[in-house]
């Protein structure tokens, strides 16, 4: 049921029977601080349900105000990357599941990654829009995406973002090491920087 993927992925907005969940031996993700465990937590109960039902109506408040939250601590900037990276292995544990819901999960991926880095600290946000556009650029490579499952704007992004992937990872191999980074001439490396970011490098922000 990968269309299941289009609601919010919450563990707490559903109820589950506890023999279902034994049966298949689904757990949320063990990871620092209980970053985002519930988009595992759902992907694997509907890979694995037989039927579900979903009630359109709120019964819960979620409280989002607290500081020291997931989305809030700019501490954890990669804490989604390997949630869904752990999300992947589960669903590419079986080739069927995966082939059925590889479109989905690249979708959820992106709605998931665009609004951590809306809520990220702004000094976090190039290095993590670096490794945005990189997945993605090897997801279009590898044909696991369906760009159809995406608003207008959206597909236009993912293109803009898929041909910046390059840059990113020029910037990465450039940035090695300082010692190596010594040993360019000035002049080189400023030619280098205004390749690899355009006409935005070297001027000041108003």
């Amino acid at each position: 049921m990968p269309e299941a993927v289009y609601f919010t992925l919450n563990t707490w907005s559903g109820i589950y029977k506890r023999e279902f969940i034994e049966k298949y031996h689904i757990r949320h993700n063990e990871t620092p601080g209980a970053s985002f465990q519930d988009n595992g937590f759902f992907f694997q109960t509907f890979i694995y349900a037989q039927r579900a039902m979903i009630v359109d109506k709120p019964y819960y408040m979620n409280r989002r105000d607290n500081p020291n939250s997931s989305v809030m601590n700019p501490n954890k900037v990669y804490t989604m990357n390997i949630e869904m990276d752990w999300v992947m292995d589960i669903l590419k544990r079986d080739p069927e599941i995966w082939e059925r819901f590889k479109y989905m999960y690249w979708w959820r991926k992106y709605q998931n990654y665009n609004y951590r880095y809306q809520v990220l600290d702004k000094s976090f946000r190039q290095e993590f829009m670096d490794r945005f556009c990189m997945e993605f650029k090897w997801a279009d490579i590898r044909g696991e995406l369906d760009l159809d499952l995406f608003t207008p704007y959206q597909q236009s992004k993912l293109k803009e973002m898929i041909s910046l992937a390059d840059k990113y990872y020029w910037r990465q191999n450039i940035s090695v090491s300082w010692k190596i980074k010594r040993l360019i001439p000035g002049p080189v490396k400023d030619f280098l920087k205004k390749l690899l970011w355009g006409n935005t490098y070297g001027k000041k922000k108003s």
